[in-house]
């Protein structure tokens, strides 16, 4: 039970920290500084105001550390009605996990050894790695994503809608470089899903003994 609400704080935190990595990466670096107009603006970005990117790995580090509270969670209330699915979204989680972490770090060493030199072709193999990280982590989060509303529908240990939401948000995720609207649709989802589950985990009530523990303890 202790692990079904702190999987439920984790769910609320992690979402407010997707939101101030949305807002770091969005409004604070590209409106400002138009570094993802080209790799020049990007290396020139980097090295005037290096503490936005920190903060932005650092970020993508405690989402990372939040969401594994999270999903340890899902995992312990589902894995019973639902074992390979809870399994694979063990896995998938594992995987974006692994990528979103070797990008934040690969992210602190660029931005401190690579904007300085002011190499360009260095600068760009760089932003190839990050991206090609990015990209993947985003892929694989979004069938964790997929396999959560799989196993919701599955386990119905929380509301159907909520399996639904999770699973539109997943197959959305893997598609929203195609349109900007489906990206709004996607962080709506997003929004709707963790705040339900996350508010759902806070709200379990204990689980009351059975007849049968009653009487074998008497």
């Amino acid at each position: 039970m202790k692990l079904q609400k702190l999987g439920g704080y984790a769910a609320i935190a992690a979402l407010l920290v997707m939101m101030a990595m949305q807002l770091d990466a969005i409004l604070f670096l590209q409106k400002r500084t138009g570094y993802m107009d080209s790799p020049a603006k990007a290396m020139a970005a980097m090295l005037a105001m290096p503490n936005g990117f920190y903060i932005l790995s650092l970020l993508g580090i405690i989402f990372s550390l939040l969401g594994l509270i999270f999903i340890l969670a899902l995992h312990e209330r589902m894995q019973a009605n639902a074992p390979y699915l809870t399994r694979m979204m063990l896995m998938a989680f594992a995987v974006f996990t692994a990528m979103k972490i070797a990008e934040s770090f690969i992210g602190f060493e660029g931005t401190a050894v690579l904007a300085p030199m002011q190499d360009l072709s260095a600068f760009k193999a760089f932003t190839s790695v990050i991206g090609g990280l990015h990209n993947a982590s985003n892929h694989a989060f979004g069938w964790y994503v997929v396999f959560i509303g799989c196993a919701v529908l599955r386990s119905r240990a929380f509301s159907r809608v909520i399996g639904w939401l999770f699973l539109l948000e997943g197959i959305l995720l893997m598609a929203e470089k195609i349109s900007y609207i489906l990206g709004l649709i996607s962080a709506s989802a997003s929004v709707v899903a963790i705040v339900w589950i996350g508010i759902a985990m806070l709200r379990q009530k204990p689980l009351q003994p059975s007849a049968k523990e009653m009487a074998a303890s008497s």
